[in-house]
């Protein structure tokens, strides 16, 4: 072959792949174009939102003024110092341990029973999703009202049925507010745990129940050799999703108690509300803000690594 025919061929070779090149930077363009509105409302509203907070938290700032004190580290040595912020995260670690386990436990067996043969399971689905349907602020009040100590559903209930020995101010008891208002937040969200359940369920083949079965599996044998083995990846998700939101929990702390009696149902989330919005220190809130972020974060990281864990198992 001459050396211009070998020329020619290249130059008919490489054209359709530099065409091809630009096709694809065409469509990479329109692509950027596409999730630009995206990329500039996260920005706008999460990117600058978040380091201007971790800024603040170096200011002594009032919100009301135009004067900004830079205290450096000192608002996260005063937060660090302070007993109401090591009761607040005591409490919301409590908070988060005992909502994260019944949640996703009781989520967990629903799913299990509605996924048998159930007669009316379909109501019954409904009836337990009802509740995360609900605003947090309306649940937060009716339980308030169940949980009066005088004229409350709760109290009046137990004094019927010979038990008026328990009957306490539910809320009002530093001894058991913080639990009683842990049980509100597993009955509002355990319908979504048992959605997110019975969707894992569904890959659960019943060829490998059969199975067992025919081995002589019992029905507890088969969920707890079979089922639950494949049902960790959910179970680690359900598990984290409700922690991480138990972590930042405010709505209905602040709807049904304000943190009280004495500080103990405050959580860090009520903590940083107060001092931002009653105490107007902005710079203890957004410390404390920052404190808060760097332990979503943590377990946002322990998510990822527990469900690559899952996943390679």
């Amino acid at each position: 072959m001459r050396v211009s025919d070998s020329h020619n061929l290249s130059s008919q070779t490489t054209g359709p792949v530099q065409a091809d090149a630009r096709r694809k930077q065409k469509y990479d363009n329109i692509g950027y174009l596409f999730i630009l509105p995206v990329v500039v409302f996260f920005c706008l509203f999460f990117i600058y939102p978040l380091g201007y907070t971790i800024r603040l938290s170096f200011y002594e700032w009032t919100g009301f003024s135009n004067d900004m004190t830079f205290v450096g580290l000192r608002n996260l040595h005063d937060v660090f110092s302070n007993w109401v912020f090591w009761t607040a995260a005591k409490n919301t670690i409590l908070y988060a341990i005992v909502q994260t386990s019944l949640q996703t436990a009781l989520g967990l067996i629903l799913a299990l029973v509605l996924d048998s043969r159930l007669l009316g399971r379909e109501m019954f689905k409904v009836l337990f999703f009802t509740p995360v349907l609900v605003s947090i602020a309306v649940v937060s009040l009716l339980w308030g009202r169940i949980f009066e100590p005088n004229f409350g559903l709760l109290n009046g209930l137990l004094t019927k049925i010979g038990l008026g020995v328990l009957a306490r101010p539910w809320l009002g008891d530093s001894q058991v507010a913080l639990f009683a208002v842990i049980s509100v937040s597993v009955w509002q969200g355990f319908g979504y745990s048992m959605v997110l359940f019975l969707a894992g369920l569904q890959n659960v083949l019943e060829d490998l129940k059969e199975a067992a079965k025919i081995d002589g599996a019992s029905d507890l044998g088969v969920i707890w050799h079979i089922t639950l083995p494949l049902l960790r990846p959910v179970i680690a998700l359900v598990a984290t999703l409700t922690l991480i939101g138990a972590l930042k929990v405010f709505e209905i702390i602040y709807v049904m108690t304000s943190g009280g009696p004495n500080h103990a149902t405050e959580t860090i989330s009520s903590l940083l509300y107060y001092e931002a919005f009653r105490f107007n220190h902005m710079g203890i809130a957004s410390a404390i803000a920052v404190v808060l972020l760097i332990g979503t974060m943590a377990m946002s990281i322990l998510q990822r690594r527990v469900m690559e864990r899952e996943s390679e198992i």
